[in-house]
């Protein structure tokens, strides 16, 4: 992540301290109990310094897409930690109006991926009291039998009024909420569908790699019901259908379903491999629901 700084007079502020920028706009910098440290200048910017032996003064955060201000005009500043891509936050004054702020996150800031295997995620959800099953690429790996590509991350889906339990399988696991390209602290609460929260991305510390991928979709006690087009639904015994090994998953002309917007390379290979095989009821589910021009309705 890095930080810009803008001035309508084209000062670039990356090369003023944090006085000299007050200085320059004719302001003190504020006082704030707290608002002592170290700060360093770098081509990232200016961050607040980090002290490992107060750690405890920090809350964790991953870098998001803008410096929010939270509480009672109070401001938190992203801090590296220079051990890995986390970024701490502690209360303070910023030295700058947040006007000022602007985090520009690229792809391989949230991390690394190190994903759980199929048994791996069978063993964490043993004991789960609520309903789970295996989505995205891995799903239709346990349909078709066999692996023609890697994968990057595991996905488990889960329904919305179950997020509030997944406490009992994750205890004391790094979960965020990933939405809008922003990583934010999961606190235990409810997602919000209509800020797109569909997804929680899980690691056993935050100094591991990301280790799955939560999947949040809706559905009711009798049916699955699709996110995108709530008038689509199946019954659950056909949505999610279980392995030889008893994992749960999500049937593939769902899955197919959900893989056919915004298609990426991968999904194209994934189609490819498994509609031939699909038997003549789940073809005709998932070609009833596709656009008549889609791409997909012309592989045999």
């Amino acid at each position: 992540m890095r930080v810009e700084r803008r001035s309508r007079s084209g000062v670039n502020l990356c090369e003023l301290t944090p006085s000299e920028y007050q200085c320059s706009q004719g302001r003190r910098r504020p006082a704030h109990p707290q608002a002592s440290g170290i700060w360093r200048r770098s081509q990232r910017g200016l961050h607040g310094g980090f002290d490992a032996n107060r750690r405890s003064k920090f809350h964790r955060i991953e870098a998001s897409a803008h410096v929010r201000r939270v509480g009672r005009g109070r401001s938190r500043t992203p801090v590296f930690d220079g051990f890995s891509r986390i970024y701490l936050v502690r209360w303070r004054s910023l030295p700058w109006p947040q006007s000022h702020y602007r985090c520009l996150v690229s792809a391989d800031e949230y991390g690394p991926w190190d994903a759980l295997s199929v048994s791996e995620v069978q063993a964490v959800f043993a004991k789960a009291p609520f309903r789970w099953w295996i989505s995205g690429g891995r799903a239709l790996d346990l349909f078709v039998g066999r692996s023609w590509r890697a994968h990057g991350d595991t996905d488990v889906g889960v329904l919305r009024r179950d997020v509030a339990q997944l406490r009992t399988v994750t205890k004391s696991w790094d979960v965020q909420v990933a939405a809008a390209g922003i990583l934010s602290t999961w606190r235990d609460r409810a997602l919000n569908s209509e800020r797109h929260e569909n997804n929680l991305w899980c690691r056993k510390d935050p100094l591991q790699p990301w280790c799955l991928d939560v999947t949040v979709g809706d559905g009711d006690d009798e049916h699955w019901i699709y996110r995108r087009d709530p008038q689509i639904v199946a019954k659950w015994k056909s949505a999610v259908l279980n392995s030889s090994e008893g994992v749960p998953y999500l049937a593939p002309e769902i899955q197919l379903l959900f893989k056919s917007k915004d298609i990426r390379d991968k999904d194209e290979t994934d189609a490819r491999e498994v509609i031939p095989i699909l038997d003549a009821e789940r073809h005709d589910w998932l070609f009833c629901r596709l656009p008549p021009d889609h791409p997909w309705t012309r592989i045999v």
